[in-house]
């Protein structure tokens, strides 16, 4: 812990002038105002059950100090683009400062890793609703401040119960999301702007004691020392057949779409997980997928379709060492793959399919409109006419057998009861 940051057994307090934490840190940062203590309460840690991850899996993961960790954070919401990204979210400073400074309380003090406190836990500490302490947690993971490294359950499996005891936490029935406090490399570079500025800034003017005093004329200002002092030494550059400075990478916060399709991407890779979106979302911006093309699912698609023409099977979670580059090869592939192929979009395909239905509606209605003119329409005096009479009742009836059923009925009648039977046409009684 450095002296810039008086720390003891209960909180973390962040004091006028800042000395450097460490070798990225700031250097003598000026007062910005009275210190304000945030709730991080630095208690003894209870016994218990904690979530431990893979270490293989977190090998190249950057650590820091929660104390640097804690002053970066503040830089990076002083930004305007984080500003408006706060009131777009409609997040507060203050919160966040303070459950991040409980995150920073529960973080080992040299890594900055294995921070295993309930929201429940930090809510009670800061007295405020678990949904507040939530939103800002998924807040600084949007920034990438921290990302989860093993996700907490409600239940607890009876060997878990059994650790749990072991270690003393009879009573504990859940455990909390294991967490890892990180800096993304674009506030690692506002926290270096920033050092650069603080050691490079003139000291204040002091006032003299007395106007006429002699040491005032005798002893040089330190702007005249600095006119008359040598020329400092200009840098060497190394020359182009020792090699080329090598330019950096300007990073620029994610957009929404390309968060979005990260955290899609999560979704159906679970081995993705380790890493927050934001690292997620500079990969996508980096390797040129284009989003405005293909979504998620037409990446999925591809990767497939490239998979079966190449015979090869995708790799298990267990099989990837280095999730981030695996992933950047799985972009690049695909698409190349898709641009050697022509594959069409889901997106595309449904406007296809949406514009051929359109076309077959439009000509089936012209082809209605040709029949009507077609087909002349009927005279309204020809409706009871007695040529249509039988069409429009449904049924075609011949008058003929409808006169000789009528001649047997009455034959029938007759006979049964007891009358004499007229003669036929033909001649038979």
């Amino acid at each position: 812990m450095s002296a810039g940051w008086a720390a003891d057994a209960s909180k973390l307090r962040p004091q006028a002038a800042l000395s450097r934490p460490n070798a990225h840190g700031p250097a003598n940062r000026p007062d910005s105002g009275p210190s304000r203590v945030y709730g991080a309460h630095r208690a003894a840690r209870r016994g218990g059950l904690v979530l431990r991850p893979n270490p293989l899996s977190f090998a190249r993961t950057p650590v820091c100090r929660p104390e640097h960790w804690l002053w970066v954070l503040e830089l990076a919401l002083e930004q305007a683009s984080v500003q408006r990204l706060m009131r777009r979210k409609r997040r507060g400073r203050d919160m966040i400062l303070a459950v991040a400074g409980c995150l920073a309380a529960s973080a080992d003090h040299q890594t900055g890793r294995n921070v295993a406190v309930s929201f429940q836990t930090i809510a009670a500490e800061l007295h405020c609703t678990p949904g507040t302490v939530k939103k800002a947690v998924q807040f600084l993971s949007l920034l990438g401040f921290h990302i989860e490294v093993c996700h907490g359950r409600d239940k607890l499996t009876l060997d878990e119960l059994a650790e749990a005891r072991a270690m003393g936490a009879e009573s504990q029935r859940a455990v909390a999301s294991t967490r890892y406090l990180t800096i993304p490399s674009w506030a690692r570079k506002l926290a270096r702007a920033a050092s650069v500025a603080v050691n490079s800034a003139p000291l204040p003017a002091s006032t003299p004691v007395n106007s006429e005093a002699d040491s005032e004329i005798s002893s040089p200002t330190r702007a005249h020392a600095r006119e008359n002092a040598a020329s400092r030494r200009e840098a060497e550059t190394k020359s182009p057949s020792r090699g080329r400075r090598r330019r950096r990478r300007t990073s620029q916060p994610p957009t929404d779409r390309e968060l979005l399709f990260a955290a899609r991407l999560q979704a159906r890779l679970p081995w993705l997980r380790v890493h927050n979106r934001s690292a997620i979302a500079r990969i996508l911006n980096r390797s040129g997928w284009p989003l405005e093309d293909y979504a998620e699912d037409d990446f999925f698609d591809i990767t497939e379709a490239r998979n079966r023409a190449l015979g090869i099977n995708a790799l298990d979670g267990s099989q990837i060492h280095d999730p981030l580059g695996y992933l950047r090869h799985m972009l690049r592939e695909a698409h190349l793959f898709a641009s050697s192929t022509g594959h069409v979009s889901r997106a595309e395909l449904r406007a296809q399919r949406e514009h051929e239905r359109a076309q077959r509606l439009e000509r089936q209605a012209a082809e209605r409109a040709a029949e009507a003119a077609r087909t002349p329409a009927p005279s309204p005096w020809a409706r009871h006419s007695t040529e249509e009479a039988p069409s429009r009742r449904g049924r075609d009836v011949d008058q003929a057998l409808l006169a000789k059923a009528r001649a047997d009925l009455e034959r029938i009648k007759r006979r049964l009861a007891g009358l004499p039977q007229p003669a036929d046409p033909d001649g038979r009684s």
